[in-house]
């Protein structure tokens, strides 16, 4: 463990040498982990794993279709194509 985590610190140090962090959002500003921290730990490390391997959670998979799909129901001028897409919203509310 104590060289990998050499590896990093050398590979950070180089960063700031760099400047590669000075363009970051918040650069400078102290970085609030209450939330983190009130958070249970076995939650911590799904949230982790799930957003490291790029998998979403199906209620916010759903939520995303559901937000398209009332945009395109709010664009669309064609009545039969409205019903179509409301049909389908009532689909995506039910799951």
């Amino acid at each position: 463990m104590e060289i990998f985590e050499g590896y990093v610190e050398s590979i950070a140090r180089e960063a700031i040498e760099q400047d590669e962090f000075e363009e970051l959002v918040g650069a400078g500003m102290p970085i609030d982990l209450t939330a983190c921290f009130e958070t249970p730990t076995e939650l911590r490390v799904a949230y982790s794993a799930l957003r490291n391997s790029d998998m979403i959670p199906r209620e916010i998979e759903l939520a995303q279709d559901f937000g398209a799909l009332q945009q395109v129901r709010e664009t669309t001028r064609s009545e039969d194509d409205g019903i179509s897409i409301s049909g389908k919203i009532r689909d995506l509310q039910a799951k």
